[in-house]
């Protein structure tokens, strides 16, 4: 049996590289504790408050002090 389980990986690997040896089983989007993956993109789209004068000075110093 598990010479059979070996020969079948390496007709797959054969075939189609390591990619055929990948699981592809269960449903996409899904990580195996059963929950929906995070979509990190919505995170990122979030909008910042614009910067106070004070916020946007200290930025200038720091940017000075890094050249």
């Amino acid at each position: 049996m598990v010479t059979s389980v070996i020969q079948t990986w390496i007709k797959k690997y054969e075939q189609l590289g390591y990619n055929g040896l990948k699981d592809n089983r269960g449903r996409p989007g899904v990580t195996k504790m059963g929950r929906p993956r995070k979509n990190i993109q919505n995170n990122n789209n979030k909008k910042m408050a614009p910067l106070t004068d004070a916020e946007r000075e200290e930025l200038n110093e720091l940017r000075k002090r890094t050249i």
